[in-house]
C-alpha cells in the first residue's frame, strides 16, 4: 500500500513523477474559422457558433471539402480535426451516412504567407493519432494516398471524435499564414463528414489526440 512507502521511497517517487511530467506536453488548440468552405459535391457548409462547420443540402456519395483559413500563429506543430454529432444528421452523425459513420480518405494541408498567397507549399503531415478508430480504418490511412482507405469511427457514431496530425516542419509566417485544407472523402456510400471543426497548436511535440503521448493514450 502507499502507506508502506518510507520517506526515501516517497521522495524518489515524487522526483520521478515530476521528471515525467516535464517531458509531457498538453496542447492548447486554437480553433480556425475558415473564410472559404467549399464542397465539391454541392453540399452547404455553414459555420456554427462553436467554430464548426455543418453540412446540409445534397449528400453526395463522395465529396471533397476545401477549407481556407487565416492564422497569425507561428511555430504550428499540429492540426486537429474534430468530427461532431448534430441532431440534423442521420443517427446524429458525425457522418452523413445512414449509420452516422464517415471515412476521411485523405487530408492535405498547404500553407502560404498572407503577404504572398500564391506561394503556397504543401505541408507534410505525420504521426497521426485519434481518440477512436474503427478496426482497419486508422488515422494513418488518411495519409496513404489511397481513396479506398481512411479514418472511420464505426461502431461509435453519434459521438464526438478527433484525429490529430503533427506537421513535420513548423508552420507560420510573420504577418500571418493562409492554411488550405483538403479533406477527401472517396469511400462512397455517403460516408462524408457532417460536422467538423479544425484547430491548430504550437504545443511541443509529441502532439496527440487527447493531449497525451500515444503510448499512454491508446
Amino acid at each position: 500500500t502507499f502507506e508502506a512507502l518510507g520517506p526515501e521511497d516517497t521522495r524518489e517517487l515524487a522526483t520521478r513523477a515530476a521528471g515525467w511530467e516535464k517531458t509531457q506536453s498538453v496542447a492548447t488548440w486554437m480553433v480556425l474559422e475558415p473564410a472559404i468552405a467549399r464542397s465539391a459535391g454541392a453540399a452547404t457548409l455553414t459555420r456554427q457558433p462553436d467554430g464548426s462547420l455543418l453540412a446540409s443540402g445534397p449528400a453526395p456519395e463522395k465529396d471533397v471539402y476545401t477549407l481556407v483559413a487565416w492564422t497569425d500563429l507561428t511555430g504550428i506543430t499540429g492540426v486537429r480535426l474534430e468530427v461532431l454529432p448534430d441532431p440534423s444528421l442521420k443517427a446524429s452523425g458525425p457522418g452523413r451516412s445512414d449509420s452516422g459513420n464517415l471515412v476521411l480518405s485523405e487530408i492535405r494541408l498547404a500553407a502560404a504567407p498572407a503577404s504572398d498567397p500564391g506561394a503556397a507549399k504543401r505541408a507534410t503531415l505525420d504521426s497521426p493519432s485519434a481518440d477512436f478508430s474503427q478496426p482497419d480504418f486508422p488515422p494513418a490511412a488518411a495519409l496513404d494516398g489511397k481513396p479506398e482507405t481512411g479514418w472511420a469511427i464505426g461502431p461509435e457514431p453519434g459521438k464526438a471524435h478527433q484525429a490529430v496530425f503533427e506537421t513535420k516542419e513548423e508552420l507560420g509566417a510573420p504577418g500571418g499564414t493562409i492554411l488550405t485544407f483538403t479533406l477527401e472523402q472517396g469511400f462512397g456510400g455517403k460516408h462524408t463528414i457532417g460536422r467538423l471543426r479544425l484547430s491548430v497548436t504550437t504545443g511541443r511535440k509529441p502532439v496527440r489526440a487527447g493531449g497525451l503521448p500515444e503510448e499512454i493514450s491508446r
